[in-house]
């Protein structure tokens, strides 16, 4: 025969894990020397504040390794990016190139350029990137 009787249940009750300070567990990859070379390491790492958005994906990757025999694959800065607004209507999210991070400001008057994005499999794929206009 059954109980009708409630029994116990997850609490209502938020706990410390649950709260978007603690952060979320994320994985983090860094480069580490081997006898063998160069090799990747995946550590996973409570992020305080992770929610899932670009900066927080960036800042979670140039992050400095807990572990001082590794290195990051992207260094602080390595992705400079942002959206370019086009006059008369527009916008457009890309990589900038050519720029100095510390002297680029919102309002900064830019051109396109096509530039080289990434290299896989011996493939050059190219793409629009956003530099300081001359």
């Amino acid at each position: 025969m059954r109980s009708s009787a409630p029994g116990p249940g997850p609490s209502d009750e938020a706990t410390a894990s649950d709260s978007p300070a603690a952060g979320q567990l994320v994985p983090v990859y860094d480069l580490g020397e081997t006898p063998a070379g160069t090799r990747l390491f995946r550590e996973f790492r409570r992020e305080p504040g992770v929610a899932g958005g670009m900066d927080d994906a960036l800042a979670a990757l140039s992050a400095i390794p807990d572990d001082p025999d590794y290195r990051t694959l992207w260094p602080r800065d390595a992705f400079q990016g942002g959206f370019v607004d086009y006059e008369g209507g527009g916008r457009f999210s890309c990589e900038l190139t050519d720029v100095d991070p510390n002297a680029v400001a919102i309002g900064d008057r830019l051109e396109m350029t096509f530039r080289r994005l990434f290299t896989a499999q011996g493939v050059h794929n190219y793409f629009w990137k956003a530099r300081p206009g001359r």
